[in-house]
């Protein structure tokens, strides 16, 4: 898949097989690396010359890929949601006793394949989220979709709402969790000899 944000500097198209796989690589790595960090830090926490140092990349080559951080936040985690949105919308032909397995199974596979991009969205900002919204709504309508199949087949012994008023209160309980864990561990390691 080929990512560019932004429209390249250069007018004549390249042509280069061996650039275009450059580029791409120099992409996937600094996804990786701004993933890792934000993940681990918080996504406010990390700046953007931050992931220049990390990535070994210059502000040029930074902003010829993504206008901002805000742009990197969103490409990072865009192909989670739409990933877990089209991995949900198939489970709308599946008997309503596997929705449910189904369900955990798309969450096993998002987070095996998108971990940093399920970390990051609980620190996401309103400009990321804006950029971001489109993919979110697929998703959560898509789980909706889901969820009620089960419901309809008997497969809940709760109400959708109040499941998904739970789902949502164990996002916010994780990233209080995670930003728990990781302010323990940075006063653990500046308490370190």
């Amino acid at each position: 898949v080929r990512h560019t944000v932004r429209k390249p500097r250069r007018r004549e198209r390249i042509v280069s097989r061996k650039v275009v796989d450059r580029r791409d690589q120099v992409w996937e790595g600094l996804l990786g690396v701004a993933g890792g960090l934000m993940a681990e830090q918080g996504v406010a926490t990390v700046s953007v010359e931050q992931i220049l140092l990390a990535a070994g990349l210059s502000r040029g080559t930074f902003y010829g890929f993504c206008g901002g951080k805000n742009d990197l936040v969103a490409a990072i985690i865009k192909p989670a949601l739409e990933e877990g949105a089209a991995s949900l919308e198939q489970l709308a032909t599946r008997p309503a006793p596997e929705i449910v397995p189904a369900i955990v199974a798309v969450y096993e596979q998002l987070w095996e394949r998108h971990r940093n991009a399920l970390l990051m969205i609980p620190g996401v900002t309103a400009d990321a989220f804006g950029r971001i919204r489109d993919g979110h709504k697929a998703y959560t309508d898509a789980m909706h979709r889901a969820l009620v199949r089960a419901e309809a087949g008997g497969q809940l012994r709760q109400r959708i709402d109040q499941l998904e008023e739970q789902i949502n209160e164990m996002h916010v309980a994780v990233g209080t969790l995670e930003s728990f864990a990781k302010s323990g561990a940075a006063r653990a390691s500046t308490a370190a000899p």
